[in-house]
């Protein structure tokens, strides 16, 4: 039995929990999965002919660190035993190479087993992903719209200020990972992400106010919306005093609007789950279908 078999199996008994989802067929599957896993290293468990297991593996360097990334539809094993066993020759591998390492593992939100292992080797969940069907226009009681390329600039000193509030909630968190959003040249980042062509920026106005932002951009999921338009939501951000009265969900709802009317049927995002109120709030609307798992480990 070939490991593209075994590796739908997994991916085909999490898409089966998700009303949201528009998953592959295993035809679809083995032709997406198998070119997405030419770029990693693939480490077997065989009993005679039979493969009882796999782990597919990525190193590259950064920063004078070691990033070992696994990713979420890389990995099956007949046993949980087996699965640590291949997990462990992985990250003896990644520890001969004499530096820091960050193990990065995506596993499936209902493989409650793989998780509890995971959890077991000191691993931490730092983001979930999430997808949504979307769903029919609803009236709108509030001045969402969206921000025109040309109106970026006399806004920006509103939107800098809103996206950093998305920075400040990760640094109130009581467990605190940090990312590239929050460096040095975070601001000059988010200017070329939210200026590019390929993302659009919603705001919510109180009192002729920029008071929340929402961004959408063209970064397609084809694991969960194959042969489906899909686009990514995501640095949502309100005020506090506007929060509970629905302006959050609106605009959601706006942006929704928007991209159906540009033809999309779905969307998804990925976020931190260090943030309680960013998570509290993409939850509620989108279905999570898998979480990203991390862990530092230096050198001995």
């Amino acid at each position: 039995m070939g490991f593209t078999e075994e590796l739908y199996k997994k991916y085909s008994a999490e898409m089966s929990m998700n009303t949201h989802a528009a998953p592959m067929n295993e035809e679809q599957f083995s032709a997406v999965v198998v070119d997405k896993l030419r770029s990693y290293t693939c480490l077997c468990a065989r009993d005679g002919e039979a493969i009882t297991g796999a782990l597919f593996y990525s190193f590259r360097t950064e920063n004078g660190r070691l990033l070992c990334d696994i990713p979420v539809y890389g990995y099956f094993a007949s046993s949980l035993t087996l699965l640590e066993k291949l997990f462990q020759a992985v990250a003896n591998a990644a520890m001969q190479h004499g530096m820091p390492v960050r193990f990065s593992v995506g596993l499936y939100a209902h493989d409650e087993e793989a998780l509890r292992l995971f959890s077991l080797l000191q691993f931490g969940i730092t983001a979930q992903r999430g997808v949504r069907c979307i769903p029919a226009e609803e009236e709108n009681a509030f001045d969402i719209r969206l921000i025109s390329k040309e109106e970026l600039a006399g806004f920006w000193d509103e939107i800098w200020a809103l996206a950093e509030g998305i920075g400040q909630q990760l640094r109130n968190a009581p467990a605190f990972l940090p990312g590239e959003e929050l460096s040095e040249d975070g601001e000059d980042r988010c200017w070329r992400f939210f200026t590019a062509d390929t993302t659009r920026v919603f705001g919510a106005f109180a009192e002729g106010q920029l008071v929340g932002i929402l961004e959408t951009d063209d970064e397609e999921d084809d694991l969960v919306c194959m042969n489906h338009w899909n686009v990514r939501m995501g640095n949502a951000f309100l005020l506090s005093q506007y929060r509970g009265s629905g302006m959050a969900e609106a605009m959601l709802r706006y942006a929704e609007t928007y991209e159906a009317q540009r033809g999309a049927e779905y969307a998804w995002v990925e976020h931190s789950t260090a943030n309680s109120v960013s998570r509290h709030f993409w939850n509620r609307y989108f279905e999570n279908w898998c979480f990203r798992l991390e862990r530092d480990v230096e050198q001995l």
